[in-house]
């Protein structure tokens, strides 16, 4: 007589739901990965290991917090296109994500796709009207799209927020800013590139180092 052999079959949901917790861990691992490599300044070593992470199918806040931070990688490396291309496909799906409008505000600014960085940093004064920088982002955009006077009313609501706050630092700036778009009337329009290339350069990395909070996303 032949042994009877009996088959324990794990359930598919069983295997479904330990594949899953398993990608998770390994998108985890790998954002963080990558966010040491950025804060050591491994960028192109930073960008591939977010795109593995992406690859690894994580969460809804994962993935939006690790798309964010690859566009920003991409920024950082002139990979203008590539972030462009994120910054789109996160407003796409979540309009009404603050830091999704902020970093494509950043990386058109930086393309020089100045109506549509404008159209996304409008947007991020709409979430958030308490929250300067936006003003100070959208004013450098509006100056670049050769709109001076709408640039200076804009700064002129910043200052109005930064008095509020007591940020004496940007209101200073916001002020030398009014001045100094005031002062390149008389000259030609590419007089002043340098000048709003450094203070798009300054908005975004004040945004990334003080309004960005890419712990607060995930929690």
């Amino acid at each position: 007589m032949r042994p009877i052999y009996l088959l324990t079959l794990t359930p598919l949901w069983i295997i479904f739901l330990t594949v899953a917790a398993t990608g998770l861990e390994t998108a985890t691992a790998l954002y963080q990965k990558a966010a040491q490599l950025d804060k050591d300044g491994f960028l192109e070593e930073a960008a591939l290991t977010w795109e593995q992470a992406l690859q690894a199918k994580p969460e809804k806040d994962l993935e939006t917090l690790t798309k964010l931070r690859l566009s920003s990688a991409y920024i950082k490396m002139a990979e203008m296109v590539k972030a462009v291309e994120i910054g789109k496909s996160l407003v796409l799906s979540q309009p009404d994500h603050f830091d999704a409008q902020f970093h494509l505000g950043n990386a058109q600014a930086k393309l020089k796709n100045f109506p549509d960085a404008i159209a996304a940093y409008k947007k991020t004064i709409q979430l958030r009207p308490d929250e300067g920088l936006g003003y100070i982002a959208l004013a450098l955009a509006y100056f670049g799209n050769r709109n001076p006077d709408a640039a200076v009313e804009q700064l002129q609501e910043a200052k109005k927020i930064f008095k509020k706050k007591k940020n004496i630092s940007w209101y200073r700036d916001a002020r030398i800013m009014v001045q100094q778009i005031k002062g390149f009337a008389p000259y030609p329009p590419n007089f002043s590139d340098l000048w709003l290339a450094n203070n798009l350069d300054l908005v975004r990395n004040t945004y990334e180092k003080n309004v960005f909070d890419p712990e607060g996303l995930i929690k």
